[in-house]
Parts: C-alpha cells; sequence; structure tokens
C-alpha cells in the first residue's frame, strides 16, 4: 500500500544526482521516506479507520494474523516497522558520505522520524491535535 508514495519519492530522490551510486541510493533513500511518510499515517489513522472500517494496512496485517483485537500489539508491530525503516534510512545517508549537513540530517533521521513513531504510537500527537482543534 505504501508503494505510490514510496515510487513517487524514489523517482524525485534519484534524480538528484548524475553519479549512478549515489543515484541507487538516493532512490532508495526516497522509497524509504516515502515508505516512513506512508506508515506513520497509517500508524496516525488507525482508531479513525478501524472504527469506520476504512483501509490500513495495520489492520489488514493484524487480521491476517489474527490479533486485529489487540491494538497494543498493532502499534507495538507498526513501530518495530516504521524503526528498520528510519534505521534503513540512516545507512542510505551514511553511503551518500554528506559532507555538509550531516549532523542535521542524522539529527532528523535519529531524533525526529523515530521520536515522531513515539509520539504517534503513544497517542500523544493525537492530544496535542485535539488540544489545537485540529
Amino acid at each position: 500500500a505504501a508503494e505510490p508514495t514510496a515510487k513517487l519519492l524514489e523517482w524525485l530522490l534519484g534524480d538528484l544526482s548524475n553519479d549512478s551510486k549515489q543515484q541507487r541510493v538516493l532512490q532508495r533513500t526516497g522509497y524509504l521516506l516515502g515508505r516512513y511518510i506512508y506508515l506513520c499515517d497509517a500508524l496516525d489513522d488507525l482508531e479513525d479507520d478501524r472504527k469506520r472500517g476504512g483501509y490500513n494496512p495495520f489492520l489488514l496485517r493484524a487480521a491476517a494474523n489474527q490479533t486485529a483485537a489487540d491494538p497494543e500489539a498493532i502499534r507495538e508491530e507498526a513501530k518495530g516497522s516504521l524503526y528498520l525503516t528510519v534505521s534503513e534510512l540512516g545507512l542510505c545517508c551514511d553511503l551518500l558520505q554528506l559532507r555538509r549537513f550531516s549532523g542535521i540530517i542524522n539529527n532528523v533521521l535519529y531524533l525526529g522520524l523515530k521520536g515522531s513513531v513515539d509520539r504517534i504510537v503513544s497517542g500523544q500527537k493525537e492530544q496535542k491535535r485535539k488540544e489545537l482543534g485540529v
């Protein structure tokens, strides 16, 4: 389900270099970033999708694994999948051998992206939305 978003970002980032090795790494980085965005959104929408019967890849997988009745198990599995995605994104960035802004990029990867997953899993993101009336 994450494929269209992932493929779009794969294509966009892959076009940033003419070097074939860098291009492959950039494509993988784009793919993983698209996957991360899609899966975070799906995790964030989990309860709404459950209530209204909407499509959600995590609910679909849980139904296949017969764990659909345990929201906590679904969240933990989703968190693991997203952590692996962030980890692979980090490996891609290491392969890019960035000279500039590597500290900022590492901060975004390991603190920002992981922190977003943690907030979604814990419900903090939903609580913040309610406070803001969004």
